[in-house]
């Protein structure tokens, strides 16, 4: 499988369940943080109030209306509120180093998973022209001990590699596809391949 590094991160980055969380929790705070920078601020209030009166008395009006623009500020805070809005700033840097860190573990899950499976692919075509080797020694030994040039001593050592060389091919089989699986977490999705797709 042909795999391309950054759209696997970039993927990742869509999948994986601790950068979405990271990223909600830096959102959030990132409204905490406005709402406490907008505490020292003047506040203007607007209030409208109508009456309508169904059964009114003889002189009575039938509609009244009130309203009412207040505008208030603080004159003295003994700095609580600075107090208040440094912690926030602190809580969104902390958060937005922690969305960072996760970002980067990601990236290095990935890359480690990649290397490991690059490595497992390689081994596994080693095995495989190994495997193909020892099928042609065998066959010669078989052929050399047929025409009476050979010895049997010869072709079950031929078949001894064989078998090694074909289990050799099943254990690096299971290596890459566990790598795989490795690469799949890191990734957080199950088709790698519909990166390449959507690139496209």
């Amino acid at each position: 499988v042909s795999l391309n590094e950054e759209e696997l991160i970039e993927k990742a980055r869509g999948t994986r369940g601790e950068i979405r969380s990271a990223d909600f929790l830096l959102r959030s705070l990132k409204i905490r943080n406005d709402l406490e920078n907008m505490r020292g601020l003047p506040n203007l209030q607007l209030s409208l109030q109508y009456n309508r009166n169904l059964d009114p008395f003889p002189g009575q009006s039938v509609d009244s209306g009130f309203g009412a623009l207040t505008m208030s500020w603080s004159l003295y805070s003994s700095g609580a509120e600075k107090a208040r809005q440094k912690a926030s700033r602190a809580d969104l840097d902390q958060a937005g180093l922690r969305k960072a860190q996760v970002s980067l573990q990601i990236e290095l899950e990935i890359r480690n998973a990649l290397t490991r499976l690059r490595t497992a692919e390689k081994s596994h075509d080693v095995a495989k022209s190994r495997l193909e080797l020892s099928q042609e020694s065998l066959r010669l030994a078989q052929l050399r001990y047929d025409e009476g040039a050979g010895i049997l001593l010869d072709v079950t050592v031929a078949q001894t590699e064989l078998t090694q060389a074909q289990s050799a091919v099943v254990t690096t089989r299971h290596q890459y596809m566990t790598a795989y699986a490795a690469l799949q977490q890191a990734v957080g999705a199950d088709d790698l391949t519909s990166t390449e797709n959507e690139s496209r």
